[in-house]
C-alpha cells in the first residue's frame, strides 16, 4: 500500500485516475502540508493524528524562536518545514527579532465616542527588511538552511496587524516557490539553490494594507493572483524556468484569495475569488471558464472544492457563502442552477473556511463565533455557537484546519480550541500556549505545527510516541533477510473491501497462493485520484508484496518479515519511500495499516485507518476478472501476471489490441 495508495478493487473501479508511481511527490502530497490549505486544498489533512491536547509542557516536541515576523503558514514536505519571514535591518546592521513595527499611538486612529479603543491603519516601513525563506530540521526545530530572496525597503506599508510575509510558501515535493509579492516571486529546489526569480512589479493595496494571496503550483505551472488598486492580473508562470506562460488583465479591485486549482472533466481550472466577479480560468490558455458575481468587498478566503462544488466566502460589509457546481459550468452563472446554494449570514472576513467530508465550517468575520453547514445542501447544522476562551470580533485571523475527525481553531490570544468533527457543536478541548497566532496551523503525520508571533511550535503526542518507538526497537530486529515462510492462506483476515475517509481498499480471497489486491486514494489538490494494483504471492515459500502504482511493470516487491494470526509486516530496505508495510486487524471490522521509512534516523510515515465494507464471500476469487474503464483503458487480470491496462482509447473512440503485458 505504498506511499498515495488507499482504494478500490479493481472489479469496481469506474473512475477516471492519474497516474501515481511510488515515492513520486503526487505520490507523497497527501501525506504532506504542501501548500496553505493543505494537501487537498480544504483545510484538512487526511491521514494525520495530531494530539488533542498539550501546553507549553505537555505534547510540546519542540519550540524555536523565529527570526523577524510574518503570517506565513509553515509547510512540510517530507523532513523539512519550510517557513517565510521579513527580518528588519536596523541601521547599525543589527537585525531585529519579535515584532516589527508595532504601531505607535501617532499610527493609531481614535473611534468616535471611545478614547480607549482604536482602528489599526497602515503602518510605514522604517528600515530596509530582509525577505527569508526558511527550511527547518521536522524532528528537531534546527535551521537546515536560510536564503535571504531579497533585501529592499518596502515600497507601501501594511496593516497594522499584518506583515510583509504573509504569503505562504508552497512544494510540489521538487520546486518550493515563495512569494514576497511586490518583493519578488521566488523559486528553490529543496536543498535552497534558487532557479529562478520574478519582479512582477509593485502593488498599491487598499489603504496599504499589504498583501497576502500565496502562490498555487499545479504540474508544471505556477499560478499567481496580482488583484490590487492599479492594473490587476493573473499570470501562470512556468514551474522550471519562471517564464509567463500566460496573463490576464482582471477588473478588481485589492483581494487577498490564494487561488485554487481543480480538475473539471478532465481539465484543470484556477478558481480565484475577488469582489467583483469570481473567476475560473482554463490553467492550459487562461481562458474564462465561468464567472459568478455577489461576494463583497476585500474578498480573502481561498475557494475549496470537493464532489464537483466549489466553495466561495467573503465576509466584509456583508456576508455571502455560495456552493457552485463546476460540472459544464460556461460563462456567466449568475442565477443559473450551478449555483447549488448560497448563505448569507456571519460568513467570515480573513478566516477561509473548513471542508471537511460534507461538512463546511466558517467563523462570524474574525471572531470566536463558528457555524457549520451541510455542504450538498446549505442546511445549517448548527450556529452561530460562540467559541468560550476565544477574544470577541478580531480575535482569530488564523483558518481553521481539521484531522483525524476533529477542528483546530488557533486565535489569536494564544488558545487553540479543538472541536469533535460532525453536525453537532462539542468542544473536546482548549490548549494554551505563551505566543499568540495569527498564521493558519500545518498538520502532517502525528504533528501539529503552530507559528506564533515569536516561535514556531512543533506538537506531538508524547505517549503516542513512546509507544510506537518501543514498537518499533522490536520491529527493528527483525532480520529482514530471512523473511518468514508463509502460506497466503494465512492472510485471509486481509481479504475484502475496507473504506475510510481517506480512500479505499480492497482483496481478494486467497486462492493458488496469490491474492489480488487494488487500491485507489482521494482527490487530492485538484489531482485525480491515484489507483494502485497490489498482489500477495508465495515465492519459494515466502510471501512477498508486490505493488504496481498505476499499473506500473515490474512491480516493486516487499517480501514479508513478520507473520501473525491478525498482523503482516512487509519490508524492502533498498526502496526509498516505503521501506515497510504493516497491516494488522482490530475486532474483525477495522483494518489498519501503516506506511513508513527510516528518515534521519528514525522510522517516519503515516498510519491508514478503514472499516469493513463488503466481506470476502461477496468477492469474486476467480483467476481473472475484467474491470470498468480507467483512465480511459480497462483493467483485467489474472493470477498469474496480475492486473493490466488495455492501451488508451483511440481518436476515433476504438480500442487498440492490448500489448500482452501490464500497461
Amino acid at each position: 500500500m505504498p506511499r498515495h495508495t488507499l482504494v478500490l478493487i479493481a472489479v469496481l473501479l469506474t473512475s477516471p485516475v492519474t497516474a501515481v508511481a511510488i515515492g513520486t511527490p503526487v505520490a507523497q502530497y497527501a501525506h504532506e502540508w504542501p501548500q496553505w490549505r493543505g494537501p487537498l486544498g480544504t483545510g484538512v489533512a487526511p491521514y494525520a493524528n495530531p494530539p488533542l491536547t498539550w501546553s507549553e509542557s505537555e505534547n510540546l516536541r519542540w519550540k524555536v524562536e523565529l527570526p523577524g515576523r510574518g503570517h506565513a503558514s509553515p509547510i512540510v514536505w517530507g523532513n523539512r518545514v519550510y517557513l517565510l519571514a521579513a527580518v528588519e535591518v536596523t541601521s547599525d546592521s543589527n537585525e531585529s527579532s519579535g515584532a516589527l513595527f508595532e504601531p505607535s499611538d501617532e499610527t493609531k486612529i481614535p473611534i468616535p465616542g471611545d478614547g480607549t479603543r482604536f482602528r489599526p491603519r497602515g503602518i510605514q516601513p522604517e528600515n530596509a527588511l530582509r525577505f527569508v525563506v526558511l527550511a527547518l530540521d521536522r524532528g528537531t526545530g534546527d535551521v537546515l538552511w536560510e536564503r535571504t530572496a531579497h533585501t529592499a525597503v518596502p515600497h507601501e506599508g501594511t496593516h497594522s496587524t499584518a506583515t510583509w510575509a504573509s504569503a505562504s510558501a508552497v512544494t510540489d515535493g521538487e520546486v518550493l516557490v515563495a512569494s514576497f509579492g511586490s518583493n519578488g516571486v521566488y523559486a528553490y529546489d529543496l536543498d535552497g539553490r534558487l532557479l529562478w526569480q520574478r519582479d512582477l512589479g509593485d502593488q498599491r493595496t487598499r489603504n496599504a494594507f499589504g498583501e497576502g494571496s500565496s502562490p498555487a503550483i499545479h504540474g508544471s505551472s505556477v499560478v499567481v493572483n496580482w488583484d490590487h488598486e492599479g492594473d490587476s492580473f493573473i499570470v501562470a508562470l512556468d514551474r522550471d524556468s519562471g517564464e509567463t506562460r500566460w496573463r490576464r488583465e482582471r477588473d478588481e479591485p485589492t483581494s487577498w484569495s490564494t487561488p485554487l486549482v481543480i480538475d473539471v472533466e478532465g481539465r484543470a481550472q484556477v478558481v480565484v475569488n475577488a469582489s467583483n466577479r469570481v473567476r475560473a480560468y482554463d490553467l492550459e490558455t487562461g481562458d474564462v471558464v465561468w464567472h459568478v458575481g455577489g461576494m463583497t468587498a476585500n474578498a480573502i478566503p481561498t475557494p475549496t472544492h470537493a464532489d464537483g462544488l466549489v466553495f466561495v466566502m467573503s465576509g466584509f460589509r456583508g456576508n455571502m457563502l455560495m456552493a457552485i457546481r463546476v460540472a459544464g459550468a460556461r460563462g456567466d452563472l449568475d442565477g443559473s442552477e450551478h449555483v447549488v446554494w448560497s448563505h448569507e449570514r456571519d460568513t467570515s472576513y480573513t478566516p477561509s473556511g473548513l471542508l471537511y467530508g460534507d461538512t463546511f465550517y466558517f467563523l462570524k468575520r474574525n471572531s470566536g463565533i463558528l457555524s457549520n453547514l451541510d455542504a450538498k445542501t446549505g442546511e445549517v447544522l448548527f450556529g452561530p455557537e460562540r467559541l468560550e476562551g476565544i477574544d470577541g470580533d478580531g480575535g482569530v485571523y488564523a483558518s481553521p484546519v481539521g484531522a483525524a475527525d476533529r477542528v483546530y481553531i488557533a486565535a489569536r490570544n494564544g488558545v487553540t480550541l479543538v472541536l469533535a468533527r460532525g453536525p453537532g457543536f462539542k468542544i473536546l478541548a482548549s490548549n494554551q500556549l505563551d505566543d499568540a497566532f495569527d498564521a493558519s496551523p500545518a498538520i502532517a503525520g502525528n504533528e501539529l505545527f503552530l507559528r506564533g508571533r515569536k516561535h514556531l511550535y512543533c506538537l506531538a503526542d508524547s505517549a503516542k510516541s513512546a509507544e510506537f518507538d518501543e514498537s518499533e526497537a522490536s520491529l527493528r530486529g527483525s532480520d529482514m533477510s530471512e523473511p518468514p515462510a508463509g502460506d497466503v492462506a494465512a492472510l485471509g483476515w486481509l481479504s475484502g473491501c475496507w473504506q475510510g475517509t481517506s480512500g479505499e481498499e480492497c482483496w481478494l480471497a486467497p486462492l493458488g497462493g496469490t491474492m489480488l489486491g487494488v487500491n485507489r486514494g482521494p482527490e487530492c489538490g485538484g489531482r485525480q485520484p491515484s489507483f494502485e494494483f497490489l498482489r500477495i504471492i508465495e515465492q519459494d515459500g515466502d510471501l512477498v508484496y508486490l505493488a504496481s502504482p498505476s499499473g506500473r511493470f515490474p512491480p516493486t516487491a516487499f517480501p514479508a518479515v513478520e507473520v501473525g494470526e491478525s498482523r503482516v509486516v512487509f519490508a524492502n530496505p533498498e526502496h526509498d519511500f516505503p521501506q515497510r508495510i504493516t497491516y494488522w486487524l482490530e475486532d474483525g471490522e477495522n483494518l489498519r495499516a501503516r506506511v513508513e521509512a527510516q528518515e534521519i534516523g528514525e522510522w517516519r510515515g503515516f498510519d491508514v485507518a478503514w472499516k469493513r465494507a463488503a466481506k470476502q464471500e461477496n468477492l469474486r476469487s476467480d483467476a481473472s476478472y475484467w474491470s470498468p474503464v480507467v483512465g480511459g483503458r480497462l483493467v483485467a487480470g489474472d493470477r498469474e501476471s496480475g492486473p493490466t491496462l488495455s492501451p488508451p482509447a483511440t481518436e476515433s473512440g476504438s480500442r487498440a489490441q492490448p500489448n500482452g503485458g501490464p500497461y
